[in-house]
């Protein structure tokens, strides 16, 4: 009964942790964007960075802690810079190159410009 017990604790503690990680990493993105008055990469970088310090420092190291922070803050940052490159929103596709793209140009639908 008792290891059975000491289980459920340490998965509790598991599942709180996860959640603060995934409340810090959102918190800091939205604060840092609202503070820069900016949608970018560095939003998510800095949330990651300290969703990552907090995992580390629930490991009890501070070397994890930086080192996570900048592992994870640059790879967030890197992955949300290139999406951004990448993305079509905001009517970036020429309409053109969009008819072309497709094989039936009957089955295109314009999409309305903002």
């Amino acid at each position: 009964m008792r290891s059975e017990t000491i289980h459920m604790v340490q998965r509790i503690r598991v599942d709180w942790s996860i959640a603060a990680v995934g409340a810090t990493f959102t918190y800091t993105s939205a604060a840092v964007a609202n503070q820069r008055q900016t949608n970018d990469a560095v939003n998510t970088a800095t949330g990651a960075c300290a969703a990552a310090f907090l995992a580390g420092m629930r490991a009890r190291s501070f070397p994890v802690a930086i080192g996570g922070c900048a592992f994870m803050g640059a790879v967030m940052g890197a992955y949300d810079y290139a999406g951004k490159l990448a993305s079509t929103e905001g009517g970036a596709i020429d309409p053109e190159k969009r008819r072309k793209f497709f094989k039936n140009p009957d089955l295109v639908v314009d999409l309305p410009s903002k």
